[in-house]
């Protein structure tokens, strides 16, 4: 049943003239609904009426709607066979595609880019990089300022246990007894609550080692990349050859030496003697063994009292040294050293003497100024049995 009202002032204070009453009687909308004709009449319809039905479509209407259809349709088919294509083009790709390239291109990561291994998650997501390969399992991070892994104090990589203040400054584990627990930035006490945030972090991340270029593929731990690459097989050494610019790992510079500079130096066995006549002005001498290729420098320093020999080795990583035997004679006269090679990286103007040094007085010399010089160096890690 439709209960009618016409617009206007009523005593009794119903219909749409009323305000508040309009609210209240709208505000029931499970009740009932209400609609207003353009002239002023309100038309409420109680709860057992039906709503007016939509006037019905005309024929540019229905036109309309056919043509909006038949678009969506048309667009849902072509999105669809671009996924298709898309995902067809993808499975070649992958088919195609190399294992060895994707390795190098995971090896290739930046010195500041950072892998995070994560054991929860089974998918690889890359943050920062958009050409980094990720293994599954693990992100890809870069990391513009690592120095945050970095204790403040010392500015070495931070070791677990990692130990923080009230205020959360944070500290290595040695530099907390080196402060007496005294937190520099805020002087709150350190040292005796641990950092478990930076802790995980520092299990997780990965860092590749800054001789990706030289041949390194390893992924180390952050703390661990200093004392990694002071053993790294693929430090780079530069070539002692004068004029000569060649920078590769240890490995490869030898090859190139023997290649590109076979007659610059002395060729020689290990654990066999031999013999070497030195220019008491020439600066150094290349020897290299013939077998591994290893490259030795015989350094020659002239001094008031002589000259000062010593043997180093072109090494890229921290080693004792080679043990060597040199001897100097003139006119019957001998003078010996035994000691062990300095390793180095590269051809040094100044001769170290932290293992030794022979100094052969000025009277060794020949009528050509030379000194006649009998030298014999062992293998890794082997000398002889009476020394």
């Amino acid at each position: 049943m439709a209960k009618f009202s016409l617009v206007g002032d009523e005593e009794d204070g119903e219909g749409p003239s009323d305000a508040r009453r309009k609210r209240q009687r709208t505000s029931f909308a499970s009740a009932s609904a209400s609609t207003s004709t353009s002239n002023g009449v309100g038309i409420t319809f109680e709860e057992n009426q039906p709503p007016p039905q939509p006037l019905p479509l005309t024929v540019d209407q229905h036109e309309q709607e056919e043509e909006a259809e038949s678009e969506e349709e048309e667009e849902e088919e072509e999105q669809q066979q671009l996924e298709e294509e898309e995902g067809a083009y993808g499975e070649q790709e992958a088919e195609e595609r190399d294992p060895e390239e994707e390795i190098e291109e995971i090896d290739q990561v930046p010195f500041s880019t950072l892998r995070v291994v994560t054991r929860s998650r089974s998918s690889s997501k890359s943050i920062g990089l958009s050409s980094a390969a990720d293994q599954e399992g693990s992100i890809s991070v870069k990391l513009t300022d690592p120095d945050v892994l970095d204790c403040s104090i010392c500015y070495e990589p931070l070791a677990i246990p990692v130990f923080q203040c009230e205020n959360g400054h944070v500290a290595c584990s040695s530099c907390c007894g080196k402060i007496e627990h005294k937190c520099p930035s805020c002087s709150w006490p350190i040292g005796y609550n641990r950092c478990r945030a930076i802790e995980k972090v520092l299990e997780a991340v990965r860092i590749s080692c800054s001789n990706t270029k030289y041949g390194c593929k390893e992924l180390v731990r952050y703390s661990d990349k200093k004392s990694h690459e002071s053993t790294c097989i693929h430090s780079p050494c530069s070539c002692p050859h004068p004029g000569c610019n060649v920078v590769s790992s240890a490995g490869n510079l030898y090859q190139h030496f023997r290649c590109k500079h076979l007659d610059c130096a002395v060729r020689f066995q290990y654990n066999r003697t031999f013999n070497v006549a030195l220019d008491a002005n020439e600066r150094f001498q290349i020897l290299q063994e013939q077998d591994e290729g290893v490259i030795f420098l015989l350094n020659n320093s002239s001094e008031l009292l002589g000259n000062l020999l010593t043997v180093s080795c072109i090494w890229n990583r921290s080693f004792s040294g080679f043990f060597y035997d040199i001897v100097a004679k003139s006119q019957g006269n001998s003078l010996r050293l035994q000691s062990f090679t300095e390793c180095t990286k590269r051809r040094s103007n100044s001769i170290l003497v932290t293992t030794g040094f022979l100094l052969v007085p000025q009277n060794f010399r020949n009528s050509s100024n030379e000194l006649k010089l009998e030298l014999c160096i062992w293998s890794k890690d082997s000398f002889p049995t009476n020394f």
